[in-house]
């Protein structure tokens, strides 16, 4: 078997291993600078955001997964009193270099552990009707809670929470 030194051309197998890095912004000016509007256009799929979407995902707290120091892939969500949490927007574009299922996952990750540190038993999360998306998630354990000719809403329960629709 043949040694490999640092030196050494990077093989297949190095090039395709992804450094990922989940960076979190509780405050506008922190979003602004991790997201700021141009990333945020490429990660919508270079669909220019409302001016009052921008300012939705400005005043929600957001997570942006970096390659790297490029950002693939970012989540934006409002945190709540209550036992559910919404996640209003999960944007990683498809296609785009490298796996989107682990961008996907390294959001849903976060999310899921800051719901339930924050006491929250279910998580919700919307994506545009169209999303590839919506496969990855139904994957890991979510289901489609409302569908419309726009959005989707997906959602998972965090801590064995009974369905609300069940147990009406």
């Amino acid at each position: 078997m043949p040694t490999r030194h640092e030196d050494d051309p990077p093989t297949d197998a190095t090039r395709s291993a992804r450094h990922l890095t989940v960076c979190v912004a509780d405050k506008a000016v922190d979003a602004k600078r991790i997201l700021p509007l141009s990333v945020l256009t490429r990660l919508c799929s270079n669909e220019r955001p409302s001016r009052i979407r921008q300012g939705n995902v400005y005043r929600s707290h957001v997570i942006v997964v970096l390659d790297g120091d490029v950002p693939v892939g970012f989540a934006a969500y409002k945190p709540t009193l209550g036992r559910v949490r919404v996640a209003h927007e999960l944007c990683v574009p498809t296609p785009a270099p490298g796996d989107p299922t682990q961008v996907t996952q390294a959001l849903l990750n976060t999310l899921e552990t800051g719901a339930i540190t924050a006491g929250c038993s279910r998580l919700c999360v919307v994506l545009a009707a169209s999303s590839p998306l919506r496969l990855i998630l139904e994957r890991a354990g979510y289901h489609v809670s409302l569908s419309s000719t726009d959005l989707t809403w997906l959602e998972k329960s965090l801590v064995g929470d009974a369905d609300p629709l069940q147990s009406a």
